[in-house]
C-alpha cells in the first residue's frame, strides 16, 4: 500500500510504501541463538583445556590481576603528578 508523504521539488507527490497497522503494532524480539549449540566431544574438550589460556592455567592469578593494575595506577598517579607540576611551571 502507497501513501503520499509530500512532494519533490518539482511539486511532484512522493509516494512511500507502507505497511498496515497490524503488522507493526507491537515490536517482536528476535530469535536467539542460545538454544542451537551442539555438544563438543571429548577430544575437543581435552584440546580446549590444554590450548585455552585461562582454562590450563598457564598464569599467576597475583601477577595477572593484581600486580598489572597496580602498575598501571601508579603510571596513572605519576602522569597525574608530572601534569600539575607543568601545569604549575607553565600557568
Amino acid at each position: 500500500m502507497k501513501k503520499q508523504v509530500g512532494y519533490d521539488s518539482w511539486k511532484r507527490p512522493v509516494y512511500q510504501e507502507v505497511t498496515p497497522m497490524r503488522d507493526y503494532r507491537y515490536a517482536q524480539q528476535l530469535e536467539l541463538q542460545l538454544n542451537k549449540t551442539q555438544d563438543a566431544t571429548p577430544e575437543e574438550v581435552a584440546k580446549w583445556e590444554q590450548e585455552d589460556f585461562f582454562r590450563a592455567g598457564n598464569f599467576d592469578a597475583m601477577k595477572l590481576f593484581v600486580v598489572v593494575p597496580t602498575i598501571i595506577q601508579l603510571f596513572a598517579l605519576a602522569f597525574m603528578f608530572s601534569i600539575i607540576l607543568f601545569n604549575d611551571q607553565v600557568f
